[in-house]
């Protein structure tokens, strides 16, 4: 039997040998301390700067009687530069990490998640995770309501001790103030991109013409669909899609029949119920 010749890139990976799982937690650690130092150079001046310019805070630090929910308050309501300020110290984290792997283990880019197919909705998804990681240091949890393909996000409150309900309430406003402001921002970057266009409308096309449509596959296209709404893409209402999100879960279907259903029978179920509500 004749013997398969492994690609170049194989024979050169069995040669070389890699890092133990300690050395790599190690390197893990410290691109991360010096990462998180390198974005701090450019954080902790700027919130600096913008806390000594408050007179409240001045105030407080002075008299030597902090008030925890005025400092909570102001905290939360940090101006918008500061979000651009936010996201540039978390960009040094991935240039640190970036330069770590192309100098020292001479990687290439293709293997550290540069790519050209599906990069713009990689590059939206990638805004949502630094504002999930934004508004977690402010307090505030961000988790996917139904799915994780889905872009339905829940915001809550993390901080439960030492503020009141209204601080709660009014901390919580004003964090989905600014995420609406960089959502909207966002959206408009996305609208000048055919391909996302045509991803869109894709979604349309199938959630209208599909015979079976699982959970999973149904809240990421719906998902989809909905923002083309948003952005003026569709005729259909908000009230059709909140109305689909409650109406086709798994549990809700099967919940509604009489007879024992299979897997199988609800996505059937799914599909036809989504086709109708939108034709």
């Amino acid at each position: 039997m004749k013997e398969i010749r492994k690609p170049k890139f194989m024979q050169a990976a069995a040669v070389k040998r890699g890092h133990g799982i300690f050395a790599e937690i190690c390197i893990a650690i410290a691109l991360f301390i010096v990462g998180s130092m390198a974005g701090g150079i450019i954080q902790v001046p700027a919130m600096m700067a913008n806390m000594l310019g408050n007179n409240e805070y001045i105030d407080m630090i002075t008299s030597g009687q902090p008030d925890i929910n005025k400092m909570m308050q102001l905290i939360s309501n940090m101006p918008e530069w500061m979000t651009i300020v936010t996201l540039i110290s978390e960009l040094l984290i991935i240039v640190v990490v970036c330069l770590y792997c192309r100098f020292v283990e001479k990687r290439k880019l293709n293997t550290l998640g540069f790519k050209k197919k599906g990069a713009i909705l990689s590059y939206f998804k990638g805004m949502i995770l630094s504002l999930t990681n934004m508004v977690s240091k402010l307090g505030f949890d961000v988790k996917p309501v139904y799915s994780d393909e889905s872009d339905f996000y829940e915001l809550s409150n993390r901080i439960t001790l030492g503020i009141t309900e209204k601080n709660a309430i009014d901390n919580l406003n004003s964090i989905c103030e600014q995420i609406v402001k960089q959502e909207r921002t966002f959206r408009q970057e996305l609208i000048e991109y055919e391909d996302f266009e045509d991803k869109i409308f894709r979604a349309m096309g199938t959630l209208k013409m599909a015979r079976k449509l699982t959970s999973k596959e149904f809240y990421s296209l719906i998902s989809l669909v909905r923002l083309g709404i948003s952005m003026g893409s569709f005729d259909e209402n908000y009230e059709t899609v909140s109305k689909l999100l409650h109406e086709v879960g798994t549990a809700t279907i099967m919940s509604a029949s009489d007879e024992g259903l299979t897997v199988d029978d609800t996505d059937k179920i799914r599909a036809q119920y989504v086709r109708e509500s939108l034709s």
